[in-house]
């Protein structure tokens, strides 16, 4: 795969890649769970639950699991964006439910559903640094402080990157 950006600093070499293996859906541990109808089967339900059932089907499905926390999901493929409001122009794919009680459910859901959409919008990034020096993957987002990638980097870099953006 080609870098989306390469950035030379004396002998130093930095390229910052599209890190399209980093499905949050799948690598990391989540609170939530999606089911979504076979209408939208691109988006990943989770790996318990595959969809050959509608909207109304689904939620009768979750229902009888009495789960924690339930909220409707709707999806714009031109926007690439998964939401728990409805909108025009977005149609309702399915739901994104908690099973057992935790406490800020409803922004535990806003957080996952934000890391799933910078995903589906191709916005995670992964950098090797001087050949395979160094590199690393996973960061959700283009702010490199908030992402965690300034962390990683040389701090000549970090500056370049800082005033460049990725």
């Amino acid at each position: 795969m080609a870098p989306i950006r390469t950035i030379r600093i004396g002998d130093k070499i930095l390229e910052i890649f599209i890190d399209s293996d980093s499905d949050p859906r799948t690598t990391m541990d989540n609170l939530t769970k999606i089911w979504c109808s076979s209408s939208c089967n691109w988006i990943l339900s989770d790996i318990d639950f595959r969809s050959t059932f509608t909207v109304s089907e689904i939620e009768e499905k979750i229902s009888k699991l009495n789960p924690f926390y339930v909220a409707p999901l709707f999806f714009n493929e031109d926007f690439e964006e998964l939401t728990t409001i409805s909108k025009d122009g977005f149609d309702h794919v399915g739901f994104i439910f908690i099973e057992d009680e935790i406490e800020n459910a409803k922004e535990v859901v806003k957080l996952e559903l934000d890391q799933y959409n910078l995903h589906l919008s191709g916005r995670v990034y992964s950098y090797r640094l001087s050949q395979d020096l160094d590199s690393c993957g996973g960061f959700f987002g283009e702010d490199i402080e908030e992402n965690g990638m300034s962390d990683c980097l040389p701090k000549e870099f970090v500056e370049k990157l800082i005033k460049t953006g990725i």
